[in-house]
C-alpha cells in the first residue's frame, strides 16, 4: 500500500451506506440461481434429446433424474423473483415453489412405499441408471432438499413476520445442510451409514441445491426480517463463533475416523473375504469332484454288465439292474436310474428329483448338472454303449451335504456374506439358494458385468467389485471361476453389514464427541463470561468518554486497508449514529481538495517513521454535501519487525464551530465592518505581498488611491445613514470594476484604495481608473435620495527595481490623488 492511499484515512460512511442497500447484493444471488438453472436446463435437454450423453458422466457424478433437473430450474427461477419488486413476478416466484413442494412431496409418498403417484420418469433412465428399481425418481434426500425449498419459496412474501422469517431462514438452511450431507456421505464413500434412497444424492444434484440455497441466503442475508442469530452482545457473537468453531473441529474429527477406519476396516474385510471365497471354493471343487468320481468308478465297475441288460429288456435283466441300482444307493447314491435307448426308464432304485431347478456344469463326457431340491443334488448321465453303439444311460444322483450347509451356514470367523454357485443356461445366469432365499436366483443376461459381478466369474476371471443389489444397496463381491466346471463362485455381502463396525464405532463416538464439544462450550463460556464483561464495561465507559466529547475513535488496519469508525462518526456527518466499517479508497473523494496535500504530507511521515503522531485540521464533505471541519488526531500502535506500519488508531473531533469562530474573528479584525472589505491593516499586508513577487518576479503592479468628492456635503445634507449607504454601494461598484486577485480596502472616511497585481502593462492601471471612473458617472440610489457622486483617483505603479516600501508606494498614489483634485475632480493621475 503506497502513503497516498493511506492519506484516505480520515473520513466516510457513504460507502458503509452503498454497502448495506438491499440491491447490493441482487447480482451474485441471481448470478447463483442462473447457474443453477443453466445446470437443471442443460440436464433435461440430454434426458429429452440425446440420454445417452449421460452415461459416461454417471458413473462418477450419479444420475440426475427429470423431475430433479425440473425442480433445480423452478427453484433457481423461484430465487431469481422472489425478492422482485414487481408483484407478478413475486407471484411467479411462490407458484414455482408450490410446483417443486408438490413434486417433492409425492416422490417422498413413493419412497415411504404408498401408491405410486405417477410422476416418475422411467422411459428417460433406463438407459442411464439400469440397477435403480425405480428409473426416473428422484431420491429421498433430494426430495426433502427441494421439498424444504419449496415451503420456503411458498412462505418468503410473509417472511416480514418474526416467526415465518425465521421459519424461512430454518428451512434453507435445513436444506442446505441436508445436501451438504449427501455430498459428504458420498465424498467419503460412507453410504453403508443411511439408507441407499436418501444417501445417494449425485454430484451435481447436491451442487445445484448448495447454489440455490446459497442465493436463497444471500437474499435473506441483508432483509430487515433477518433475525434468526439477532446477537446483542459480543459476548454472545464470540460465544457463537467459539461452538460453530468447535462443531466444526468435531465434524472434522469424525469425518477423518469414518475415512481411516473405514479404509482399514475395507482392506481387512477385503482380505478376509478372499480368505472366505479360496476356502469355499476349496471346499465347492471338493465336493464336486468327490460326487463325480464316485459316479464314474460305479459306471465303470458295472458297464460290462449293464449294456447286456439294457439289449434284453426282460423281467430278469431289470431285476439285475434293479440289484446294481440297489447296490449304487447302497454306495452312497440317493437315486440310481437306468434308461434305454429310447430314453425310458427300465429299472432303478430311489426317487430321481423331479421338477428341480437345475444348473449344467458339464456335457461331456457326462452330462452332470447341479440340482436343487430342499438341498443341492449332484446328477450325472453316463451313456451306455456296447461297441459303437449308445444303449442307454445310467443316471446317478447323491445329495450333496457339505454344499448344502456352505450354502445355509456361515462358519465361525468368517466375514459377512453368503456364498453363491452360478452356471449359465441361455446366457442367464442362474444361482443356487442362499440363506437368504429358497429360491434359485437368475440374473438377466442384458445387464452389464459391472453391476451383477458373477458373470465375470463365469467368463473365467477372479477379483472383488462393489455392485448395487435391486433395492439399491451396495454389495461387496468377492468372485472366481470353479476349476473346470462350467460355474463361477462368489461370497456376496451388503456393504452395510459388512461395515457394520463402523456404525458401532461412530455410535459411541459421534456422542462422545458432542458431548465434549458441549463440555468444551460450557468450558468456553465460563472462561469468556468475566472476559465479556470486563471488555463491555471498558467498551461502554470509552463510548460515554467519546460521547461526552464528541470524539469519534477510528482504527485502520493497513493489511487490509480496513477503516472502522465509530457511531459518533456517522453522527458527526449529520447521519444516524452507527458504526461504520470501510475501507481507504472509499474515504479519498471526502477531504477537500484544498487539504488533502497537507493531509498526505502528514501521514507520508507517519509511514517514513519520522514520528508515530500526527495531528492535522481539515475538511471533508458530509452527507448533506456540505464540509466540515474535524481535528484528526492519530498514533501507530503497531509497527512489523522491519518497522512498516501495520496500525494506526486515533480520533477525529469536529472543530467546525471553532473554525468558524476563528475565521469570524480574523474577519473582524481585517475588513471594514461598514463595507465589509479589507480594512488598512490586511490591505498593507496584501500591498506588502504584492511588492515581494513584484521583487521576486519583476512583473508590475500599482496602487490607487481614490475617495468621493465632495462626501461630506452629501454626508451633512442626507445624514449619516444615507453617507454609509452611499459608502457602502460605492465599495461594491469599485470590487465589480477590478479582477479577483485585486484587493479593493477602505483605509478610512470615504478614502478606499486597490491593489492591481498583477500588471503586464502600467497603461493597464489607467484602463482600469476609466472603468472606476465611467461606473461612478451613473446616480447612486439610496434610500430616501438620487446623489450623483464623482471620485478622483491617484496611481502608482511598480515594477520591482525601485527602492520603496509599501508606505512609500502608497504615499506617492496620496500624493497622485491631490493633483487628480487639484485639475478639477473626476479624473486620475499618476504619480
Amino acid at each position: 500500500m503506497t502513503s497516498s492511499s493511506f492519506a484516505r484515512f480520515g473520513s466516510g460512511a457513504a460507502a458503509h451506506d452503498a454497502a448495506h442497500r438491499p440491491d447490493v447484493l441482487v447480482r451474485p444471488r441471481c448470478a447463483v440461481a442462473a447457474l443453477a438453472m443453466l445446470l437443471g436446463v442443460g440436464v433435461m435437454a440430454l434426458l429429452l434429446f440425446v440420454p445417452e450423453r449421460l452415461a459416461a458422466p454417471s458413473a462418477r457424478l450419479g444420475v440426475m433424474a427429470f423431475n430433479t433437473a425440473l425442480s433445480i430450474s423452478l427453484l433457481a427461477a423461484a430465487a431469481m423473483c422472489l425478492n422482485s419488486g414487481k408483484t407478478v413476478l413475486r407471484r411467479l416466484g411462490v407458484a414455482a415453489g408450490a410446483i417443486v413442494a408438490l413434486v417433492a412431496a409425492a416422490t417422498l409418498l413413493e419412497h415411504a412405499q404408498y401408491a405410486p403417484c405417477l410422476i416418475d420418469n422411467p422411459a428417460l433412465h433406463r438407459l442411464l441408471d439400469p440397477r435403480s428399481p425405480a428409473p426416473g425418481r428422484m431420491g429421498a434426500g433430494v426430495s426433502v432438499v427441494l421439498l424444504l425449498l419449496g415451503v420456503a419459496s411458498i412462505l418468503w412474501p410473509y417472511a416480514g413476520r418474526r416467526r415465518v422469517g425465521v421459519t424461512v431462514q430454518v428451512l434453507v438452511l435445513g436444506a442446505m445442510l441436508t445436501a451438504l450431507l449427501g455430498l459428504m456421505v458420498r465424498a467419503l464413500d460412507v453410504q453403508f451409514l443411511y439408507s441407499p434412497a436418501f444417501s445417494q444424492m449425485p454430484v451435481h444434484t447436491g451442487l445445484a441445491l448448495l447454489a440455490i440455497g446459497s442465493s436463497f441466503w444471500l437474499a435473506w442475508h441483508h432483509a430487515p426480517w433477518n433475525t434468526l442469530f439477532p446477537f446483542a452482545s459480543d459476548e454472545q457473537r464470540l460465544l457463537s463463533a467459539g461452538v460453530l468453531l468447535l462443531l466444526g473441529a468435531a465434524i472434522t474429527a469424525v469425518a477423518i475416523a469414518i475415512y481411516v477406519y473405514d479404509g482399514a476396516l475395507e482392506r481387512t474385510i477385503l482380505q478376509q473375504q478372499q480368505e472366505v471365497l479360496a476356502g469355499r471354493t476349496a471346499l465347492v471343487q471338493a465336493t464336486l469332484d468327490y460326487g463325480t468320481a464316485s459316479v464314474k468308478a460305479v459306471a465303470v465297475t458295472w458297464a460290462a454288465d449293464i449294456a447286456p441288460l439294457l439289449r434284453a429288456s426282460d423281467r430278469a435283466a431289470t431285476t439285475r439292474l434293479n440289484s446294481i441300482a440297489a447296490s449304487g444307493v447302497a454306495a452312497g447314491m440317493s437315486a440310481v436310474a437306468f434308461f434305454n435307448a429310447r430314453d425310458e426308464q427300465v429299472a432303478g432304485t430311489g426317487e430321481l428329483v423331479e421338477s428341480p431347478g437345475w444348473i449344467v456344469i458339464r456335457e461331456k463326457p457326462e452330462r452332470t448338472m447341479l440340482l436343487w431340491d430342499a438341498g443341492v443334488y449332484l446328477r450325472s448321465q453316463i451313456p451306455i454303449r456296447s461297441g459303437l453303439d449308445t444303449v442307454g444311460s445310467m443316471v446317478a444322483e447323491q445329495y450333496l451335504p457339505a454344499l448344502t450347509e456352505a450354502l445355509f451356514t456361515q462358519q465361525a470367523g468368517d466375514a459377512p456374506g453368503v456364498l453363491e454357485v452360478c452356471g449359465v443356461h441361455m446366457r442367464i445366469a442362474l444361482c443356487l439358494p442362499t440363506r437368504l432365499g429358497g429360491f434359485m436366483r437368475v440374473y438377466p443376461s442384458e445387464t452389464a458385468e459391472s453391476v451383477y459381478p458373477i458373470y465375470r466369474a463365469l467368463e473365467g476371471r477372479r477379483g472383488q467389485a462393489y455392485a448395487a443389489d435391486p433395492a439399491g444397496a451396495r454389495v461387496l463381491t468377492t468372485y472366481a471361476p470353479l476349476g473346470e466346471y462350467r460355474l463361477g463362485i462368489a461370497v456376496r455381502a451388503p456393504e452395510a453389514e459388512l461395515k457394520a463396525p463402523v456404525r458401532r464405532v461412530l455410535e459411541n463416538f459421534i456422542p462422545a464427541m458432542f458431548a465434549l464439544v458441549l463440555i468444551l462450550v460450557a468450558v468456553l463460556r465460563y472462561l469468556v463470561h468475566p472476559l465479556a464483561v470486563r471488555l463491555a464495561a471498558r467498551e461502554q465507559q470509552l463510548a460515554m468518554a467519546l460521547a461526552a466529547s464528541r470524539l469519534a475513535s477510528w482504527d485502520v488496519d493497513l493489511a487490509t486497508t480496513r477503516v472502522h469508525l465509530s457511531e459518533q462518526w456517522n453522527a458527526m456527518l449529520g447521519g444516524e449514529p452507527v458504526a461504520t466499517t470501510t475501507t481507504l479508497d472509499e474515504l479519498d473523494a471526502l477531504i477537500h481538495p484544498d487539504d488533502w496535500p497537507r493531509v498526505h504530507e502528514q501521514i507520508e511521515r507517519v509511514l517514513k517513521g519520522a514520528t508515530d503522531a500526527y495531528e492535522i485540521e481539515h475538511r471533508i464533505r458530509d452527507h448533506g454535501g456540505g464540509w466540515v471541519w474535524i481535528q484528526s488526531k492519530g498514533e501507530v500502535i503497531s509497527r512489523s519487525r522491519e518497522g512498516r506500519v501495520l496500525r494506526l488508531a486515533g480520533t477525529n473531533a469536529n472543530v467546525s464551530e471553532r473554525k468558524a469562530a476563528e475565521e469570524q474573528l480574523f474577519f473582524q479584525a481585517s475588513h471594514d465592518a461598514l463595507t465589509r472589505l479589507p480594512n488598512r491593516r490586511l490591505f498593507s499586508d496584501r500591498l506588502r505581498q504584492a511588492m515581494a513577487r513584484s521583487q521576486r518576479n519583476l512583473s508590475g503592479m500599482a496602487v490607487l488611491y481614490l475617495d468621493l468628492d465632495k462626501f461630506k456635503e452629501i454626508n451633512d445634507g442626507f445624514g449619516h445613514a444615507a453617507g454609509d449607504q452611499l459608502l457602502q454601494e460605492f465599495g461594491q461598484r469599485l470590487v465589480r470594476c477590478v479582477r479577483a486577485t485585486d484587493t479593493v480596502a477602505r483605509l478610512g472616511g470615504d478614502e478606499f484604495a486597490i491593489v492591481l497585481d498583477p500588471l503586464q502593462n502600467p497603461a493597464d492601471s489607467g484602463a482600469t481608473a476609466e472603468k472606476i471612473l465611467s461606473a461612478m458617472a451613473q446616480a447612486f440610489v439610496l434610500t430616501d435620495a438620487s446623489v450623483s457622486v464623482t471620485t478622483s483617483i491617484g496611481i502608482a505603479t511598480y515594477s520591482g527595481d525601485e527602492e520603496t516600501d509599501e508606505a512609500g508606494l502608497l504615499k506617492r498614489a496620496d500624493d497622485a490623488l491631490y493633483e487628480a483634485k487639484r485639475a478639477g475632480r473626476k479624473t486620475y493621475r499618476y504619480a
